[in-house]
């Protein structure tokens, strides 16, 4: 199981624009928040489908919902990239 640093959510303009993702992958938090709410789901349905997507971060937003009802989540922001950048 690969490790994810925290915050485990980032925003980048040049990635969905700008929508929180999950650090590392294209994975928005969202579309993962919706699959997971899905109660015929479970975490290895998920990983399975999305093996990009550490476990580690699956439970954690899992366990937040069906404990909270809800995600409050911290986001790294992106500075975007400048002319010299790119």
């Amino acid at each position: 199981m690969r490790e994810i640093k925290k915050p485990y959510f980032i925003s980048d303009i040049n990635i969905l624009g700008g929508k929180p993702v999950i650090r590392g992958t294209r994975m928005s938090v969202h579309l993962l928040m919706s699959i997971l709410m899905d109660k015929n789901m479970t975490i290895d349905d998920v990983k399975e489908m999305y093996p990009n997507v550490p476990v580690g971060v699956i439970k954690y937003i899992k366990e937040k919902l069906e404990k909270e009802g809800k995600l409050v989540i911290e986001v790294e922001i992106c500075p975007p990239m400048t002319k010299k950048e790119e």
